[in-house]
């Protein structure tokens, strides 16, 4: 192993993401102020679900924001349903779901005009919240 994929796994391993823990928030604030990959929002909210909710619980919520306010590319109904079924997992570690579904709703109320994630939280199974 070169010593260039040694710092490089050092860096990607869980002892590392601890370390820098503090850094969530601006994490979180920079993708509020300008546009994120949902794919890559929705992997982080993958990733920190149980370890770190509300990090997660944010990212969800920035992915289905972003896909809302047309910034993401090619995004999927399998995108957006995936998005939102980690946020609400994250919302459930920190015990927070109801003003989760709040916070998701005024994310769809502030884009009236915007079918395509209603369309998407509407026709999955078993979701809940009023998404039409």
């Amino acid at each position: 192993m070169t010593l260039w994929r040694a710092r490089r796994a050092k860096r990607e391993s869980g002892l590392q993401r601890l370390k820098d823990a503090k850094l969530y928030g601006l994490a979180v604030k920079l993708a509020q102020r300008s546009p994120v990959d949902h794919r890559t929002l929705i992997r982080s909210a993958q990733e920190f679900a149980m370890t770190e909710p509300q990090f997660a619980l944010n990212s969800g919520l920035l992915a289905i924001y972003w896909i809302c306010a047309g910034r993401a590319y090619e995004a999927t109904v399998g995108e957006v349903q995936r998005a939102y079924d980690l946020t609400l997992q994250a919302a459930d570690t920190a015990q927070g779901t109801a003003s989760t579904l709040e916070r998701i709703q005024q994310i769809l109320n502030s884009f009236p005009q915007e079918r395509f994630v209603r369309g998407a939280l509407a026709k999955a199974s078993g979701l809940p919240g009023d998404f039409r």
